[in-house]
């Protein structure tokens, strides 16, 4: 009986490669850390028994038309399986793998990061040192957004990252949190669970009333460019706005073409599907 063949897209670590090779498969590795080349999939995936992908690959009916009926597992090194044609794949039979929950808590940690950075003006205030060009004491130099038992925390989404990201915030101060999902939940109970007064919200009232907004609902078409324009025309000039959702299909080339600016106090941002806004810089 032949061995079977797993293509790996991706140059992984040497841990993790010694375990796939030692595994008595037949291993057809992407040797570089970037994408693999697509006819290089096409070509290599025929006959294979499973595909260990990145979320930068898409897995359609051409990969698995190409691979043949050997195919039986695709695994995504990836939360999201957006790139992955899973009605095609449950067609034919074929499982899907990926990792939940791998990147909460680091995820979460950025995502607070990024919120503090933008409200303390830590790009600008790095971008001065590094230039050397540190100005004369101003008591108003770099001053910036506080937390406090006044701020009110929102989050456009509230899966596990939003969670753990409030459960990172709560210790500088904020009592209140809004958020918005596409499924209204039990505040008291959620409330109980987070340690602070949670309130499900239309995206109106959310917007309105936000002092540090977090973007971290699910990606994909339904999703895409949720906030923009008119979403962003509601908040606040002193709101501080965080966007580490999950980047679906949109590039970021592709925002660069119909996105507006925002009067925020500072926005932030790891992926750019969800929001129309420049680049990660502040304005005041």
């Amino acid at each position: 009986m032949a061995a079977p063949k797993i293509v790996v897209t991706r140059l992984l670590s040497d841990v993790n490669m010694e375990k796939i090779r030692t595994s008595g498969a037949e291993v057809i590795e992407w040797t570089k850390d970037s994408a693999c080349d697509r006819a290089w999939l096409l070509e290599n995936v025929k006959g294979a028994t499973g595909i260990l992908c990145m979320f930068s690959e898409s897995i359609n009916e051409e990969v698995f038309a190409a691979a043949g009926p050997s195919l039986i597992v695709v695994s995504t090194m990836s939360v999201g399986t957006d790139h992955i044609a899973l009605s095609s794949a449950y067609k034919r039979g074929i499982l899907i793998g990926y990792t939940p929950d791998i990147l909460t808590d680091a995820v979460a940690d950025l995502t607070v990061l990024l919120a503090l950075f933008a409200m303390r003006r830590g790009k600008e205030a790095i971008n001065i040192v590094q230039s050397g060009q540190w100005p004369p004491f101003s008591p108003y130099a770099l001053a910036g957004v506080g937390l406090s038992s006044s701020t009110t925390l929102g989050f456009l989404g509230f899966g596990r990252i939003a969670q753990s990201t409030l459960q990172r915030m709560l210790p500088f101060g904020p009592k209140k949190c809004l958020y918005n999902t596409r499924t209204k939940k039990d505040d008291v109970k959620l409330s109980e669970e987070m340690g602070c007064e949670m309130e499900w919200v239309e995206q109106e009232r959310l917007a309105r009333e936000s002092d540090v907004l977090f973007v971290l609902c699910h990606g994909g078409e339904e999703t895409k460019g949720l906030v923009g324009e008119e979403f962003l025309g509601r908040m606040k000039t002193t709101a501080v706005l965080v966007n580490t959702a999950r980047v679906s299909s949109r590039s970021a080339s592709e925002v660069e073409e119909d996105e507006t600016g925002a009067d925020l106090f500072s926005a932030t941002r790891l992926s750019f599907d969800l929001c129309s806004i420049r680049e990660p810089s502040s304005t005041q």
